[in-house]
C-alpha cells in the first residue's frame, strides 16, 4: 500500500501514516525484536507509529491486529506498552496457512471457532448449614473495621519532601544493585554511574563497550510545584546541566489511608497506580533500561 502511494508523487510519509491509521478499519502491526526496540525507544517511523496508535490501544484496541515473527523467545518482540496483547504467530513456516486463515477471519471480524451454547442452569437449593451460628467478638470486630474513621492527620510539605528524598535514595540504591549484579552475570555488559550531586545521578549502559542508553535521575521541583519531584530523562545523549527536558515526572500522592506513595504523571498505562519506592524502581528499570538492552 505504501509503495502504491509513494510512486505516484512526492509524499509526506508522516502525513500518510496519520491518514492511513485514522481512516482504516483495521491496522495490522508486525512485531519483531527490532520493532520492539524502536518502539520502546520512540525511534524513526516505528516510534511515530507507536505514538499514533497509543490512543487506540487505550480506547479502540480491536482496531489493531498484531502479528509476530520471533526467533524463539516471543516476549522479545513485544514493546513494553503492549506486552499483554495477543498476536498471531507467523514464526513457524509450517503453520503459515493456518495463521493466514486466522488473520483473514480477524480482518473480517468472524469468529474462528463456533462457540457451543451454554448448558441450562441447574436448579440448586441451598443446603442447611452445619456450622455453629455462634459469632465471636473477633467476627464482629472485623466487620466494624470498615466503619472506623480513617486517619485525620494532615501530611505537611516537609513530610512530603522528606519522603521524596528517601524514595530517591532508595530507587538509586536499587539501580546500583541491579547494575552491579547484571555486570557480574553478563561479561558483555558494563555501566557507568556518576552521582553529580546528592540529588542527581547519570547512568550509562554499554554492550561490548558500545553505549546502548543513558538515564538521568534527579530530585527537584518541576512544573512549578511546591514539592520535590523525581524526574527521569533517558536516551543516548544526556545533558547533566539541562533539567528542563524529561521523559517522566514522579510525584508523591496521599492514598486513602493517609500514607504517602509515588505516582507517575507521564505514563498513562500506570498513571493511576500508587507505588512504593521498590515498585517504582522496577517500573523505571524495565521501561528505560531493561527493555532497551
Amino acid at each position: 500500500m505504501d509503495l502504491f502511494e509513494t510512486q505516484q508523487g512526492t509524499v509526506n510519509l508522516n502525513q500518510m501514516m496519520i491518514k492511513n491509521i485514522k481512516d482504516s478499519d483495521y491496522v495490522v502491526i508486525v512485531l519483531t525484536e527490532e520493532y520492539a526496540k524502536k518502539s520502546d525507544g520512540f525511534q524513526g517511523g516505528v516510534g511515530f507509529e507507536t505514538m499514533l496508535t497509543i490512543p487506540d490501544i487505550k480506547n479502540n484496541l480491536n482496531k489493531l491486529i498484531f502479528i509476530m515473527r520471533h526467533k524463539g523467545d516471543y516476549t522479545k518482540v513485544f514493546p513494553y506498552h503492549i506486552r499483554d496483547v495477543y498476536a498471531i504467530d507467523f514464526s513457524n513456516e509450517s503453520n503459515f496457512d493456518e495463521k493466514l486463515e486466522e488473520l483473514i477471519y480477524k480482518i473480517y471480524n468472524v469468529p474462528l471457532y463456533n462457540m457451543e451454547p451454554i448448558g441450562e442452569i441447574p436448579n440448586l437449593v441451598p443446603k442447611k448449614s452445619i456450622v455453629d451460628n455462634t459469632r465471636s467478638n473477633n467476627d464482629i470486630t472485623m466487620e466494624l473495621d470498615d466503619l472506623l474513621i480513617p486517619k485525620v492527620k494532615e501530611v505537611t510539605d516537609i513530610e512530603k519532601n522528606e519522603f521524596m528524598k528517601r524514595c530517591y535514595n532508595d530507587i538509586l540504591g536499587i539501580f546500583k544493585s541491579l547494575l552491579s549484579k547484571s555486570e557480574e552475570i553478563n561479561q558483555n555488559f558494563s555501566y557507568e554511574l556518576e552521582e553529580i550531586t546528592a540529588r542527581k545521578a547519570i547512568i550509562k549502559t554499554f554492550v561490548n563497550g558500545t553505549l546502548v542508553t543513558g538515564l538521568k535521575i534527579w530530585l527537584g521541583s518541576s512544573m512549578g510545584m511546591r514539592e520535590n519531584s523525581i524526574c527521569i530523562s533517558s536516551g543516548n545523549w544526556i545533558n547533566e546541566n539541562d533539567d528542563g527536558s524529561m521523559n517522566e515526572i514522579i510525584n508523591c500522592e496521599i492514598d486513602e489511608n493517609k500514607e504517602l506513595k509515588l505516582k507517575m504523571l507521564m505514563n498513562f498505562l500506570v498513571s493511576n497506580k500508587l507505588m512504593d519506592a521498590k515498585e517504582m524502581a522496577k517500573e523505571i528499570w524495565i521501561k528505560y533500561i531493561k527493555n532497551i538492552m
